[in-house]
């Protein structure tokens, strides 16, 4: 189990004062488009800001916050595997990095822009 302190928050460069709180690709849950979906509510992004949490936090941690609100299509154990990875592939960015998701077969982050200073960053959950 892949534990990080940096978590991505929902970025809308139309609205950079917009809160959508820490967000996971779609595909990590099972869920189908491209994009990042808030682990605790319906909304998208299709942008992410790398943001200090100030705290350990597992793929287990993220997958239960994320059950209560999204139904998972795929099993759990597949679900905390594609979530290993994406902490995997977080940790090559630093805070303040705009990323997004690549759209290809395998999950993978590209950067958007290296520094992002548009809003503050979300509190702590």
């Amino acid at each position: 189990m892949t534990l990080t302190k940096k978590l991505p928050v929902g970025f809308d460069p139309k609205k950079p004062t917009r809160r959508i709180g820490h967000v996971v690709p779609k595909s990590t849950l099972g869920l189908s488009g491209s994009g990042f979906i808030a682990v605790d509510s319906p909304k998208e992004a299709e942008i992410a800001r790398l943001v200090y949490l100030g705290r350990d936090v597992a793929s287990a941690d993220i997958l239960k916050k994320a059950k209560e609100v999204h139904r998972l299509n795929i099993p759990e154990s597949e679900a905390i595997r594609r979530l290993d990875r994406f902490l995997t592939l977080i940790d090559a960015f630093k805070i303040g990095h705009l990323v997004r998701c690549a759209a290809k077969e395998e999950l993978s982050l590209e950067a958007v822009s290296d520094f992002s200073s548009y809003s503050k960053p979300l509190p702590l959950p």
